[in-house]
């Protein structure tokens, strides 16, 4: 797989392979963040026909609070994608009561936003990518990616990967 880095900040790192669009946040709060991912989305969509998104979301104590209107252009976003998303895997990286908060709440913004697209929080990185492979189209967006591949181009920790 041949990833391409769109954009690289302390808290955002975006690239892209085809159809394959990979954002890793560090501050899910910060509206200029949203902002660059909404932009890449859309020019993915322009360019290959469709989306296969990979959020990688690790914990910490910078990750910012979701604002209200975050949270509506999340789901505005979501929705406008429509049948141009094929499927969306969020990564929450972390242990702990805050990783499963945030997992939780991913699950909910997903139902919240009803895309036709199907839409899964994980805290592997290789579960994300073995469901995505059941995904027809992102099963072939996703295709010569491994779990450790992404976390090292991401330069996140092995402990988002189960051990082989």
């Amino acid at each position: 797989m041949a990833l391409l880095t769109l954009k690289k900040t302390p808290s955002l790192m975006l690239a892209r392979d085809a159809a394959l669009l990979i954002a890793r946040v560090s501050n899910v709060g910060d509206p200029y963040v949203a902002e660059q991912v909404i932009a890449a989305q859309r020019d993915t969509v322009k360019r290959e026909g469709h989306l296969t998104m990979i959020s990688l979301l690790p914990v910490s104590d910078t990750m910012g609070q979701i604002s209200e209107d975050a949270k509506k252009k999340s789901l505005t976003q979501i929705q406008s994608l429509g049948k141009d998303l094929i499927a969306q895997a969020t990564v929450v990286l972390g242990k702990g009561i805050g990783s499963t908060i945030i997992r939780t709440y991913m699950n909910g913004l997903a139902l919240l936003a009803k895309s036709p697209a199907p839409q899964k929080t994980f805290a592997l990185v290789d579960d994300s990518l073995n469901w995505l492979t059941t995904v027809p189209r992102a099963g072939l967006d996703i295709k010569g990616l491994t779990a450790s591949e992404l976390l090292r181009y991401f330069e996140l920790e092995a402990s988002g990967r189960r051990a082989a």
